[in-house]
């Protein structure tokens, strides 16, 4: 399962609770009016949003359906989305870790998850190819460095332990030496989930922090507080007090797919100014998801994640096959120019992966939304892989046309023999987020190069291209049977695989 749908289905309860309240407000809209704000502003509170924020979010919307003259039901949905994704946007939502070793104390109460949270983030970090180190400094409660030593099994990540009863401080300083010694990137510390007596647990985080200061005096810090997200208000209340005593930089919200009051989201993120970054919505490994304000706004209250993706391209056929295939997933592909997008970086890698992700990073970075970007290009085993990833250039300035560059290549290959131009076509798409998700997904398409030019249909290498698997060449085949063998279908099929966990074949073709 894709992360999009881990999403969605993390908070099926929460959204069919607000459907039955939510969507019967919009479905039976007949106007702003007072009973209109009234039902809204309760549909709120029970989903958890809270009185307050719930009553905030709901004053905004009469003012804005007032200052931009909004009717419709459709109208004052979008913006109350808006509203509700302006609360969550109160800081970054990706945890800081930019030195080496960087440092996440994680703190809260018993039983709202903590360890596993812990075990969690250990396996994603890790899989992002950082070296991850955990600090057992939970040596208050029975067995919390046992649990945490299995989660370091499974995320197969290193563990700095001692025994029951030490100086929580002292295991700090012990995990950041190991950490220095072994060029740990990441050190992941646990800390006792004490709230009743809040003097002790004061001075055992202040006394941590000194530690933590005093060894790694520039290191990155993030302070992340987690919440069971089935308590609902009374998270809220732990927060308050967290923030208090702790000085908090992170939330972590466990449990959201076991309760159908996940709007506490909404209220903790409002009522702190602390930023979520980490969501729970399941018991797999991989559950622990980084958080996206829209994303969550939009499945909380949409009945799915429909999100605005934004293509690297202003190339009419990429945008309609992009389009017409995600759309069944709930993204809404537009062009750069439909976004008010201008930039056009530089292709400077050497790899599709690589020219895809720059295109896909300078989108993202200009207009503040996901992007997605396709780089594919011929590769010629003969002549080393070439003309990759410099396919539409290929042959410099002289080439300026499609028929151009296939007489380069032609030339190029004019005394290999037949059984030695075998070939392939390329897709890789590159999928970035904002808050620095990544999906990349490759397609290929084995061939060999003919010695001359068969068919009048498709574009670039399609005359020349002897696709295997179709019997002919690209340029002999109707759009839509190419679109069932090409390169980027077959890349395409793999992005959908990975973002939502399904092929969906018929979908594709």
């Amino acid at each position: 399962m894709g992360f999009f749908e881990k999403i969605k289905n993390g908070l099926k309860k929460t959204r069919a609770a607000m459907a039955n309240t939510l969507g019967g407000i919009f479905a039976s809209f007949s106007g702003a009016n007072e009973e209109f704000y009234e039902e809204l502003e309760e549909s709120m509170i029970l989903a958890d949003i809270g009185v307050e924020t719930s009553c905030k979010a709901v004053e905004q919307l009469r003012t804005v359906v007032k200052e931009r003259k909004l009717r419709t039901a459709e109208e004052i949905h979008d913006a109350l989305k808006d509203i509700l994704v302006d609360m969550l946007n109160v800081g970054d939502t990706s945890l800081k870790l930019g030195t080496r070793p960087s440092v996440v104390l994680v703190i809260g109460v018993n039983g709202v998850g903590k360890t596993t949270t812990i075990g969690k983030l250990a396996h994603r970090l890790s899989g992002e190819g950082k070296r991850v180190l955990l600090c057992a400094a939970d040596t208050f409660r029975a067995a919390a460095a046992d649990q945490l030593e299995i989660w370091a099994g499974r995320a197969n990540v290193d563990i700095v332990r001692q025994h029951e009863g030490a100086d929580p401080a002292a295991v700090v300083f012990d995990a950041i030496s190991a950490a220095k010694a072994r060029g740990s990137d990441v050190i992941l510390c646990d800390t006792a989930g004490r709230l009743h007596n809040k003097a002790n647990l004061m001075n055992e985080l202040g006394k941590i922090s000194r530690i933590i200061d005093r060894e790694l005096p520039n290191a990155d810090k993030e302070v992340l507080l987690v919440l069971d997200g089935t308590t609902g208000q009374n998270g809220l209340l732990q927060a308050k007090q967290f923030k208090e005593i702790a000085g908090v930089t992170a939330i972590a919200l466990t449990k959201l797919d076991g309760t159908a009051k996940g709007g506490i989201v909404i209220a903790v993120a409002d009522a702190l100014q602390i930023p979520v970054k980490l969501i729970g919505v399941g018991e797999q490994m991989d559950d622990l998801m980084p958080f996206e304000p829209r994303a969550f706004v939009d499945a909380l209250i949409l009945g799915g994640t429909h999100m605005k993706v934004v293509m690297a391209s202003n190339n009419a056929h990429k945008i309609a096959e992009l389009r017409a295939i995600l759309s069944a997933y709930g993204l809404d592909v537009v062009s750069q120019r439909e976004a008010g997008v201008h930039v056009e970086p530089e292709e400077t890698g050497t790899t599709f992966e690589e020219n895809s992700r720059i295109k896909a990073v300078a989108v993202m970075q200009a207009c503040g939304l996901p992007a997605v970007a396709d780089d594919s290009g011929l590769m010629v085993d003969a002549l080393n892989g070439e003309p990759g990833v410099y396919s539409a250039r290929y042959g410099g300035p002289d080439c300026i046309s499609d028929s151009d560059r296939i007489d380069y290549l032609l030339k190029k290959l004019e005394n290999v023999p037949e059984g030695k131009r075998t070939a392939k076509f390329v897709s890789v798409i590159t999928l970035v987020t904002p808050d620095g998700r990544e999906i990349v997904a490759r397609g290929e398409c084995p061939g060999h190069i003919l010695f001359e030019r068969h068919g009048s249909s498709g574009f670039g290498y399609d005359p020349v291209f002897f696709a295997e698997d179709a019997g002919c060449t690209f340029a002999e085949l109707a759009p839509e049977q190419k679109n069932q063998v090409s390169h980027r279908a077959r890349a395409l099929r793999a992005f959908v695989e990975k973002a939502f966990g399904t092929k969906k074949e018929k979908e594709l073709c």
